[in-house]
């Protein structure tokens, strides 16, 4: 039997990504103006909740570049390349050690020299500043593809991450990639990692430029890599509470419509 209205609006949340779904069982209920308004609703709620792509600047590192071993077009290095920082390189690459681009025919790349002092933490980013600012009332999921392309071992390697509000990290991951994919974790695979933010919960980063960063740390005395491709933003407007007030008032009207006409 197909769901009444009743049953869907039982099953509505306040989920950032609400899906709705209305059926009408014509031969029980006729359609009439409430039917009509309650469906008209429905499919604006839905429409509301509808993701949209955000922009990010050569996303798959396809744009040329100097070399191999230059910074990719459209990003910046965020520390110094050499001892200190143990940063190596950052970069695009062809298929390496097995690992090919996801699309198209190049990845980024960064790599960061080991230590001896297993207690001493690396950290290497690379970032890019979008045209488009952080927006209110809405929801961004932030997502990138990595892989290790090159003997690990039993040590930790993390893939880092994240949206950047005025230079400030306002979102984050920082996963070891061997956690990824249930603990198995293979070489030469890419595995998606992803960080979301409102900023319902974060009003004051509104109207400021988004920036978005992707890296690598380790902390042992190998040199390690981290490939990335297909970075990724999405981002999805939330609702005020007055647009689920009302749509759940047009349930009431049709719920007790429902109930006059059995």
């Amino acid at each position: 039997m197909a769901a009444s209205y009743a049953e869907a609006c039982n099953n509505i949340t306040a989920s950032n990504r609400l899906m709705i779904s209305v059926s009408i069982q014509s031969s029980m209920y006729p359609m009439n103006k409430f039917h009509s308004i309650l469906l008209i609703g429905s499919l604006a709620l839905a429409s509301n909740l509808t993701a949209t792509i955000v922009a990010i600047p050569n996303y798959s590192f396809e744009l040329d570049g100097a070399s191999q071993y230059s910074v990719p077009s459209l990003w910046q290095e965020d520390q110094a390349r050499g001892d200190e920082t143990h940063f190596a390189f950052s970069g695009r690459m062809a298929a390496v050690n097995g690992l090919s681009p996801i699309d198209g025919t190049l990845m980024g790349r960064i790599a960061v020299n080991g230590d001896a002092d297993p207690l001493t933490s690396f950290t290497a980013t690379i970032s890019t500043v979008l045209t488009d600012t952080f927006a209110a009332d809405t929801l961004y999921t932030f997502t990138v593809y990595a892989a290790r392309d090159g003997y690990v071992e039993n040590n930790q390697q993390f893939v880092v991450g994240g949206l950047r509000a005025n230079g400030v990290s306002v979102a984050n991951f920082n996963v070891d990639i061997l956690s990824l994919n249930s603990g198995t974790a293979e070489e030469d695979i890419f595995y998606a990692t992803s960080v979301s933010l409102s900023t319902v919960d974060n009003p004051s980063i509104v109207g400021t430029p988004i920036s978005v960063y992707v890296g690598m740390r380790h902390n042992d005395n190998y040199n390690k890599t981290i490939s990335f491709d297909n970075v990724s933003l999405n981002a999805t407007a939330v609702p005020e509470p007055s647009t689920y007030a009302a749509f759940l008032a047009l349930c009431v009207l049709g719920f007790v419509a429902i109930r006059r006409r059995c």
